[in-house]
């Protein structure tokens, strides 16, 4: 799988709101492990260290890769990014 950057805009299945990623491989408060973790879209806006996302634990969505119907917007890329997204998929 290839994990999507930060920023991307995404539509869920059985969520009516698009959602826009924030981090990724996250682990929830309750220890299940998640693909990504996002925003409300457009109302969510928060500010998060680029490439590496949210590192804290305000409440926000966890979801899988699987739970993607369709992809809005691709978020901003870098090399930095892609050598990023490598170690993440590698973990």
């Amino acid at each position: 799988m290839k994990l999507l950057p930060i920023g991307t805009v995404v539509k869920l299945e059985d969520i009516e709101q698009f959602v826009m990623i924030i981090g990724r491989m996250v682990t929830s408060a309750d220890k299940r492990e998640f693909d990504y973790i996002g925003v409300p879209y457009p109302v969510g806006y928060i500010g998060v260290p680029y490439p590496v996302g949210y590192l804290g634990e305000e409440k926000v969505l966890c979801f899988n890769h699987d739970k993607i119907v369709e992809e809005m917007h691709r978020g901003y890329m870098t090399e930095s990014e892609l050598v990023l997204r490598e170690k993440l998929v590698e973990l």
